[in-house]
């Protein structure tokens, strides 16, 4: 079922303010991290789909938000190491570009460039959770479900058949 870029586009901006202000919900070292994981990954197949997408800023925000979203899985090896294998089905040039922007962005992460992140997961590891960040959750939840695989195909742990998207 075909999409319109502007939906994708849509989609992949939404993802980028949510990775970016509510990096606790996106963190695996929280008491939520197998929920946190499972959002990842679905930010991952998602924008890793439109990575070789026809349209210039829809390409360019998906590697942005995989970026991102790859950044978080740096502190376990296993999924790091499965994004990091992930890269292999792009084409070569692709392929550099997108590791050196992950390295770069794991770097930055680790050097400390990105203080709300650290105060962001305190306030998420705490077992109590406010109404607001539960309504929150639940939002988010819903949100990476419809976008997640109803109009794309899966990409991780199966075979990556990339297609372009058309502009219409």
């Amino acid at each position: 079922q075909s999409v319109t870029w502007q939906w994708i586009m849509g989609r992949l901006c939404l993802l980028e303010k949510m990775l970016d202000q509510f990096p606790g919900e996106f963190s695996l070292e929280t008491n939520h991290a197998h929920t946190n994981f499972n959002r990842l990954m679905m930010i991952i197949d998602f924008s890793f789909q439109n990575l070789t997408s026809s349209h210039t800023n829809v390409s360019r925000l998906a590697k942005k938000v995989f970026t991102l979203a790859a950044r978080n899985t740096a502190v376990d090896n296993t999924t790091f190491n499965q994004v990091w294998q992930l890269l292999g089905a792009l084409d070569s040039t692709l392929e550099m570009r997108m590791r050196k922007n992950i390295t770069a962005a794991v770097e930055q992460m680790n050097c400390g460039g990105e203080p709300r992140s650290t105060s962001s997961s305190c306030t998420s590891s705490s077992s109590f959770r406010s109404p607001q960040e539960q309504d929150r959750s639940a939002f988010l939840e819903s949100f990476l479900n419809e976008c997640s695989n109803q109009h794309t195909e899966y990409v991780l742990g199966k075979s990556v058949n990339l297609r372009k998207k058309s502009w219409r």
